[in-house]
């Protein structure tokens, strides 16, 4: 088994990969398509978890949201009630 860590933005054409057999364990850079033509294996993508403060950050942003909409929906109520008449 190995991992493809990542794939380096400045080199989109390889992969920072991860074999415990290989060089003690330490991760290497390896071309894309050299991996491609000798690999037969399963594929499973992994993504990292989300730091605390991306949680946190995510939460915010959806309970702004959350508050824009009961806004925009207090504001229109408002504007209905102008136009319809008390």
């Amino acid at each position: 088994m190995i991992l493809a860590l990542k794939n380096p933005q400045s080199l989109t054409e390889h992969l920072v990969v991860f074999d415990p057999l290989y060089q003690g364990g330490r991760s290497f850079l390896l071309p894309r398509d050299a991996l491609e033509q000798v690999w037969s294996g399963d594929a499973v993508p992994v993504e990292p978890q989300p730091t605390n403060a991306q949680r946190v950050v995510r939460w915010l942003i959806g309970l702004l949201s959350l508050c824009g909409f009961v806004a925009a929906g207090f504001f229109l109520f408002q504007a209905l009630r102008e136009v319809v008449g008390h």
